[in-house]
């Protein structure tokens, strides 16, 4: 038990120096753990001069065997099941990436255009208006490891029906075996201020001075 201590103090002290990145590899190897006590409990036996001996166990030595075998046990779960994997991504450090930029006019046939989201798109999306007859979409996304082969992602979706052009801003598609994601996007979408639009108010943040446009209207039912 002596070697497996000092093999896990070991590696707690050295992610001090090397970071936490170091210590999430060392963990990979906690195995080696149960291998030393296993080891150092036949190097006792076989050093012993008694013909019968036996490996007598204290409080604190049976404490030490019970954490290693429940820790061992626990490590065994996390990993078989993919929570530790999932855990890493959770905490692990995040960077930016662009979203797929839209720029779509829109013809004289669209006469009401409707934006919907949902919860989880992060921060409240930025809306801003323009003259143009022009709708714009760009911002970025804050996410884990693991999108690093993407070049960019698309949380966006235009479609029309009839005269109305739909908007649908949805969240990153998770990843993993457990629906959890830290993942957020902060979003800029321009609109024209001369088409009716209909939007929800808890996903939306105007960004321009002054009131909505008078053919603008929130509406938290869509």
């Amino acid at each position: 038990m002596g070697l497996a201590m000092i093999a896990m103090g070991s590696m707690i002290a050295l992610s001090y120096f090397f970071g936490s990145q170091w210590l999430e590899r060392a963990v990979l190897w906690w195995p080696l753990l149960l291998i030393m006590v296993g080891i150092e409990i036949l190097i006792y036996l076989w050093q012993s001069k008694q013909d019968a001996p036996l490996v007598k166990f204290d409080l604190f030595s049976m404490f030490v065997v019970a954490f290693f075998g429940g820790t061992a046990i626990l490590l065994a779960l996390g990993q078989s099941s993919g929570i530790i994997e999932e855990f890493r991504k959770l905490t692990a450090e995040k960077t930016y990436m662009d979203i797929t930029d839209h720029q779509q006019p829109v013809d004289a046939s669209i006469k009401r255009i409707v934006v919907r989201g949902n919860g989880r798109m992060g921060p409240q999306v930025s809306v801003d208006k323009m003259k143009e007859r022009s709708v714009e979409v760009f911002g970025n996304c804050l996410v884990s490891p693991g999108r690093e082969g993407q070049k960019e992602l698309d949380v966006t979706r235009m479609r029309q029906a009839g005269d109305t052009l739909y908007i649908s801003l949805n969240q990153l598609k998770e990843r993993g075996r457990f629906p959890v994601s830290s993942d957020y996007c902060y979003v800029t979408l321009v609109l024209p201020e001369t088409i009716p639009v209909e939007m929800p108010g808890w996903l939306v943040r105007p960004i321009f001075e002054g009131e909505l446009p008078k053919n603008w209207k929130l509406n938290d039912n869509l």
